[in-house]
C-alpha cells in the first residue's frame, strides 16, 4: 500500500512540475502541502519520512498542493490553487527543521518570545565605536513597550548630544535575546542594536547619535542587588602565631565581611606566610560611620597587642571602604602600623553612592565626594605625614567593540572575567577608567575636583581587568600582597 501511494504522489508531482509557472509567497518553494502539514520535496526520497508524509497525504483526503520551484500553487490536476484556501501550515525542511507559516501562504510565524523587556531602562555611556571609553554628563532613558516580538520605544538622550525631545523607535526582539529598532529625529535616522543579558541588563549600540556608534549599558533599578550583609564586630586570628614577622590585619570593604578574605588566606596558607606571621581579619559593621569603625579597630587591636597576640606596628591590608576605616585607625592610634596597602579604596570618594541600593546607610554616605568625613580625613595633618607608608593598588574593568555589520560595530563585550551587574552599572556611571565601583583617580589618590593629588603615597601599576569585588581574591593580587609582606617585615 505504501509503495503504491508513494508512486501516485511521485507521478503526480512529475505532471505538476512540468506545468508550473512563476509566483511568489512565504512557504518555501518546492514544497508539498497536505492541509496543515508541508514538507520539502526532497523528503519524499528519505525513507525515514515516507510513513509520516503518506499519513499526511491520507489524512488530507489523498490530495495535496504542490508549491513549484517557481512559487506556483498547484493541485494534483495541475490546476492553480488560490493561496487564500491554505490554512496555517507547519513546514519541515530538508534538515528536519520545523517552521510555522500563517494562513493564506502568509509570513513565517515567530515563536512566542519568552523575554520581556517592557518598562523603563536607565542607561550610561561606556565607549564609542573606535573603542574610546566615554562618560556622558547625564543618563539615557529608554521606555519600551513589548508585544510578543514587536517593540516600540521612546529614547531620551543626554542633553549634550543635542536631541531636545524623545525619539520614537519600532523594531523586534528574538528569542536569542537580540533586538533591533529603527527611528527618526527629523531627517536623522537612528538605529538601535542590542542584546538582553542574563543579568537583566541591556547592552545597546546606538547608531546616528554621533559620527561614531555609541555603546550604552541599560539597566532597571529593581534589578540591582538589594540584599546586604549584617556584620557582627570581631577581630579574629585566621593563620599562624605571633613569630618573627609582623602581624597582618585584613580589613574588608562595603557590604562584605570576613569571608571575603578566604581566597587570600588560602593563598597565604599555601605559600607559608603563617610560618613567620600571624594573620587576623577585622570585621566591622559597614553601615556605621567609618570613623566609628576606625575607633572599634583601634580598641580591638590595642587589646590584642596588650595581650601579646598582635605585634606593634602591624601590616594592614584593606579592601575598598576598609582602607578608609584603616586610615581612620591610623589617626586614632597615632600611627600604630608599619605599612598600609589599600585595594581600590575610594580615597577621594565614589559617586556610585548615588545609585547604590543601600546608599542611604551612614557608612556609605561617608563615601560621597565632598562629605565632611572625607574632607576631614583628607586634610588631617597627622594623617598626611603617614602617607609615605601607604601602597595603593587598583583594578580596572572595561569593554571593547566586538561584532560588526557591514563594517559597523553593533555590539561590545566585557573583558574577562565578567564583572557583576552592579559593577557594570558602576563602570558606566563613573568617570573612566574605573574598576566598576571606584575610579582610578580615587583609588590612586591622584586628585579630583574635591581633593588634591597626594605626592607621598606609593602607587602600584593598575591591575587590568580585575573588577572591584575580585581585588582581594585574584591570584595576581594575592601574589603581590604575599611578596609585599615578605619584603616589608
Amino acid at each position: 500500500m505504501i509503495k503504491k501511494l508513494t508512486r501516485i504522489i511521485a507521478l503526480t508531482m512529475v505532471l505538476v512540475f512540468l506545468l508550473a509557472s512563476a509566483a511568489m509567497a512565504a512557504i518555501p518553494n518546492n514544497a508539498i502541502i497536505f492541509g496543515g502539514k508541508a514538507y520539502d520535496l526532497s523528503l519524499l526520497d528519505d525513507q525515514s519520512m515516507v510513513e509520516e508524509i503518506l499519513n499526511a497525504f491520507v489524512h488530507n483526503g489523498n490530495s495535496f498542493v504542490y508549491k513549484t520551484p517557481e512559487g506556483n500553487l498547484i493541485n494534483p490536476d495541475a490546476q492553480a490553487i488560490n493561496k487564500d484556501t491554505l490554512p496555517e501550515v507547519e513546514y519541515k525542511d530538508d534538515k528536519g527543521n520545523i517552521t510555522r507559516y500563517d494562513a493564506k501562504d502568509g509570513d513565517e510565524i515567530s515563536p512566542p518570545v519568552t523575554i520581556d523587556i517592557s518598562g523603563e531602562w536607565r542607561g550610561y555611556l561606556l565607549l564609542d565605536g573606535l573603542g574610546a571609553e566615554r562618560t556622558s554628563g547625564s543618563i539615557y532613558v529608554l521606555n519600551i513597550i513589548q508585544n510578543n516580538n514587536l517593540l516600540s520605544a521612546s529614547l531620551s538622550l543626554p542633553v549634550e548630544f543635542g536631541f531636545n525631545s524623545p525619539i520614537n523607535f519600532t523594531g523586534k526582539i528574538s528569542n536569542d535575546s537580540t533586538l533591533s529598532m529603527n527611528g527618526f529625529s527629523g531627517n536623522t535616522e537612528l538605529n538601535i542594536y542590542g542584546t538582553w543579558q542574563k543579568d537583566k541588563s541591556l547592552e545597546i549600540a546606538l547608531e546616528g547619535i554621533e559620527q561614531e556608534i555609541q555603546f550604552v549599558l541599560f539597566y532597571k533599578e529593581e534589578h540591582l542587588p538589594t540584599i546586604s550583609l549584617n556584620n557582627t564586630l570581631k577581630l579574629e586570628k585566621k593563620l599562624g602565631d605571633i613569630g618573627t614577622g609582623r602581624s597582618i590585619i585584613l580589613v574588608h570593604g562595603m557590604d562584605d565581611n570576613a569571608e571575603s578574605w578566604d581566597e587570600m588566606l588560602d593563598y597565604f596558607d599555601d605559600h607559608e606566610i603563617d610560618e613567620t606571621n600571624n594573620v587576623w581579619v577585622f570585621q566591622y559593621d559597614w553601615k556605621l560611620h567609618i570613623n566609628v569603625n576606625g575607633k572599634h579597630m583601634k580598641h580591638m587591636i590595642s587589646e590584642k597587642q596588650s595581650a601579646g597576640e598582635i605585634t606593634q606596628d602591624p601590616i594592614i591590608i584593606a579592601h575598598s571602604m576598609g582602607g578608609l576605616v584603616s586610615r581612620s585607625y591610623v589617626i586614632l592610634s597615632s600611627g600604630n602600623f608599619h605599612r598600609l596597602v589599600t585595594l581600590s579604596t575610594p580615597h577621594l570618594g565614589s559617586d556610585l553612592t548615588h545609585i547604590a541600593p543601600y546608599g542611604d546607610e551612614t557608612g556609605v554616605g561617608d563615601l560621597l565626594p565632598g562629605h565632611p568625613f572625607l574632607d576631614n580625613l583628607n586634610s588631617d595633618r597627622f594623617e598626611k605625614t603617614q602617607r609615605s607608608k601607604y601602597w595603593l593598588l587598583n583594578g580596572r574593568v572595561g569593554t571593547y567593540p566586538s561584532c560588526y555589520k557591514l563594517g559597523i560595530p553593533t555590539c561590545y563585550h566585557w573583558h574577562h572575567p565578567m564583572p557583576t551587574n552592579i559593577e557594570k552599572v558602576g563602570h558606566g556611571t563613573l568617570d573612566k577608567p574605573n574598576d566598576g565601583m571606584v575610579t582610578n583617580a580615587s583609588a590612586r589618590f591622584t586628585g579630583n575636583k574635591y581633593y588634591d593629588k597626594d605626592k607621598n603615597v606609593h602607587r602600584v601599576d593598575t591591575f587590568e581587568w580585575i573588577d572591584h569585588k575580585q581585588l582581594n581574591k585574584d591570584d595576581r593580587i594575592c601574589k603581590w600582597v604575599k611578596d609585599f609582606i615578605n619584603d616589608h617585615q
